[in-house]
This record gives C-alpha cells, sequence and structure tokens, in this order.
C-alpha cells in the first residue's frame, strides 16, 4: 500500500489546504472603501432625486445598488402626467439599468 493511500484511508478524508494569512494592504482598503462610498453615494442621489420630484409621493422609498445600476423598492404614489421613475434614475451618474419594484397606490401608475 502506498503512503497515499494510507494516509487517506486512516484519516477518512484529504487534509483542508489552508490558505497564506497576509496582513491587510492599506492601499486594497482604501481602494474598498472609495468603491463602497461611491455605491453609497449613487444610492443616496437616485433617493434624493426621486423623493424631491413634484410628480412622485413615496412612502419608504428604498434604493439599492445592484450591477450596472439600483433597485427601487417602496410605495409610491404619481400623478398621470409623471415621467418614467426609471428614465429620472437613470439620469443619474453609474445608473445604466433600473429594477422598479415600487407599488403604485392612488390615481396614477408607474411606467
Amino acid at each position: 500500500m502506498s503512503v497515499d493511500r494510507a494516509k487517506r484511508s486512516s484519516k477518512g478524508k484529504p487534509k483542508p489546504v489552508e490558505a497564506p494569512v497576509t496582513e491587510p494592504n492599506s492601499q486594497s482598503t482604501e481602494t474598498l472603501m472609495e468603491t463602497l462610498a461611491g455605491r453609497h453615494l449613487v444610492e443616496k442621489d437616485v433617493q434624493t432625486t426621486l423623493e424631491s420630484h413634484p410628480a412622485y409621493r413615496f412612502s419608504d422609498l428604498v434604493v439599492h445598488r445592484i450591477s450596472d445600476g439600483v433597485c427601487l423598492t417602496g410605495v409610491v404614489d404619481v400623478n398621470d402626467d409623471a415621467p418614467d421613475v426609471e428614465a429620472v434614475a437613470q439620469q443619474i451618474s453609474g445608473v445604466e439599468r433600473v429594477l422598479n419594484q415600487l407599488v403604485t397606490c392612488g390615481k396614477g401608475r408607474v411606467r
């Protein structure tokens, strides 16, 4: 019996490989913090823009960053002549895609 087979059969499972421990790189930490801050700014910009728009009345608007854009959740009442929520959100730098999960109440509707 070979040594490898003996090791495997006596232990039952292969030994896990441990990743080397490295010290955090201050430059990579700063880059990560800048990235997270930038994502948060996009969310806040979209939320502020939508909540200040005169055609919309939001209740519990939540904006989450997704790949290439944002996801909108909450409840909204809109005027009949209101622009598309997606079009308004896409005016913000960094927002190419809008996943609209808003629930509409009242006379208006989200397009």
